[in-house]
């Protein structure tokens, strides 16, 4: 047996994916899934388990702020384990945090909450995630400076399966989350931080419109070659362009050429999970930077003829993938994590949620509309009573924050298209 799949056969054995207490589905008279509750009281939920009940929730916070109180375990804990205990138990992740990609994502579940219900405690979790980030960065004069850390380990920056490498992806993912930060806070670090990480992203590409995937932030030495996640470099030097300048455009012009000529040919979507090695990524598929690939070609679809198309064989690629289809949710589909862990699970569901809607906004077809919103539907089915969202359907009592705040991050995108579906039903 190869080292690769040993890897994989470990890891899959010593983490708690059991059968879940999930609640059947109901359905309307056409056969749509019913959500389980509203998607208001879905998004509330959502967000009172981080913001109130966490601190009670879960044992074992060692982290605290430089007043010494505990900073929240999201921060520096990528998980929970079924004891509700954190920093214990995983044999990878328990003591981890991927912050460039799972602070950015929960830095946009806040400032959507905050836009919803204008409570500024929102905001401020969104600013703490930042300010955690902006502290922890490379050093501006190293080969790849000013980048935000792909792995925090034991409260140290890199580790665990990135060793002493940083992911070059991650810093644009963040990167436009302090964008969107900084449009929201009016405080100008943000951006200024975003700016930094174009400028490093700029220097350090490969002449063919790349990056390579893991480097070591001092020296340059290449750990992993290969990842197919250009897209967050192309919609950062985008975001900072903005629809007139043109100071970005060489390289966001290379990076897209690189991608279109690339994975959305070959179909060589991989090498984008904090916790995955090389040698397990090599036989590796993954499907979130190819997702949000599509979703960038269906909003451009305006330049070229071609792009519409493109997302649509690349939506199908997708579903014939890691669609999971099962009775007990049809006419529902989950979507799977990637290949080596082949799990389906809310926070994935709905980033493709995200992209049928976009599908159905440019093509009309009624059948991306059906297939987003009993999406939408299914996943409210994963909150447990205690208000976490569950990983998905076969997995345990472990809790991902990151898989916690996806749901409620891509729900929201997902009826952007459908809004009155977001307004709270009148009290009975």
């Amino acid at each position: 047996m190869n080292q690769s799949v040993l890897f994989v056969i470990n890891l899959l054995a010593a983490v708690p994916i059991l059968a879940a207490d999930v609640p059947p589905v109901a359905r309307d008279k056409d056969g749509m899934l019913v959500p389980r509750m509203s998607y208001p009281e879905f998004l509330d939920r959502s967000y009172r388990l981080v913001t109130r009940d966490l601190d009670d929730w879960a044992t074992g916070n060692a982290y605290k702020d430089k007043d010494g109180k505990p900073v929240p375990g999201y921060i520096n804990y990528a998980l929970v384990n079924p004891k509700r205990q954190l920093g214990v138990g995983h044999p990878l992740n328990a003591d981890t945090v991927y912050p460039a990609f799972h602070h950015a994502l929960y830095i946009r579940a806040f400032l959507n909450q905050w836009r919803r219900t204008s409570d500024p405690q929102y905001l401020a979790r969104a600013r703490q995630l930042a300010d955690w980030n902006l502290a922890r960065r490379t050093p501006a004069d190293c080969r790849f400076g000013s980048l935000f850390y792909s792995t925090v380990s034991h409260g140290q920056v890199g580790g665990n399966v990135d060793g002493d490498a940083i992911m070059t992806d991650k810093p644009a993912i963040m990167a436009l989350a302090m964008l969107e930060l900084a449009m929201a806070s009016g405080d100008d670090r943000y951006r200024e931080a975003a700016e930094a990480v174009a400028n490093t992203l700029a220097k350090t590409q490969l002449p063919a419109g790349n990056w390579s995937f893991r480097v070591n932030p001092v020296t340059g030495e290449v750990r992993e070659a290969y990842t197919s996640s250009a897209i967050y470099a192309v919609m950062l030097f985008e975001a900072l362009d903005g629809p007139a300048a043109k100071r970005w455009r060489e390289p966001r012009d290379k990076a897209l050429q690189w991608i279109l000529n690339g994975p959305v040919k070959t179909m060589e979507w991989k090498g984008f999970y904090e916790d995955v090695s090389a040698a397990t990524g090599k036989a590796n598929r993954t499907n979130w930077d190819c997702i949000d690939t599509a979703r960038w070609l269906v909003a451009h679809r305006a330049d070229n003829v071609e792009y519409l198309p493109l997302a649509l064989r690349l939506d199908d690629w997708i579903a014939g993938e890691f669609v999971e289809k099962d009775a007990a949710w049809a006419p529902a589909e989950g979507l799977r994590e990637q290949k080596c862990c082949f799990k389906t699970m809310g926070i994935h569901t709905l980033h493709w949620a995200a992209l049928l809607a976009d599908l159905h906004a440019a093509t009309g077809e009624a059948g991306f509309k059906h297939r987003a919103l009993n999406a939408c539907a299914l996943v409210t089915y994963w909150m447990r009573d205690d208000n976490a969202n569950l990983v998905g359907p076969a997995w345990g009592e472990e809790i991902w924050f990151s898989c916690h705040f996806g749901p409620a991050l891509y729900l929201q995108e997902t009826l952007s298209r459908y809004p009155e579906l977001l307004v709270a039903p009148p009290a009975r």
